[in-house]
């Protein structure tokens, strides 16, 4: 349907991104402790009806990363209208509990379920899904 309409697939990505980004973000910072040991994190949290499809903005992305002073990112989209973003640099505990938040939240979502997964992002790109067991991604990126 692309090709008929004169479309290459980056020309909608174009399109569907500009899109996007008329819309106001706003990353809201919520203090939490995660783990055993009690780290102190920030967590950020986009609600917005297209909150989820950040994942693939990496303006937002960034933003997020810059919120925090952080060189990479854990993000989840576990439900429609929701975004996730915290730092990557927390201890193995602290991310299994973030990787568990998220889970649980898309098991018990209310509104469309989208993903369990987290993903380590940095510079605006995923680079893979976090794996807090292995403190690695399962592109073998750290």
């Amino acid at each position: 349907m692309l090709i008929e309409a004169g479309w290459s697939f980056d020309m909608a990505q174009t399109q569907a991104l500009g899109n996007l980004r008329q819309r106001p973000l706003a990353w809201k910072p919520f203090g939490v402790t995660l783990g055993p040991s009690r780290a102190a994190a920030t967590l950020l949290v986009c609600s917005d009806a297209f909150a989820a499809e950040r994942l693939l903005d990496g303006e937002a992305l960034c933003e997020a990363q810059r919120i925090l002073g952080t060189p990479a990112l854990c993000v989840a989209a576990p439900r429609r209208g929701r975004i996730l973003a915290i730092t990557a640099a927390l201890p193995e505990e602290a991310l299994f509990d973030f990787v568990s938040a998220v889970e649980e939240e898309f098991q018990g979502a209310p509104m469309s379920p989208i993903t369990p997964l987290t993903f380590l992002v940095r510079d605006g790109k995923i680079l893979g899904i976090t794996d807090p067991d292995e403190r690695s991604t399962v592109a073998g990126q750290t």
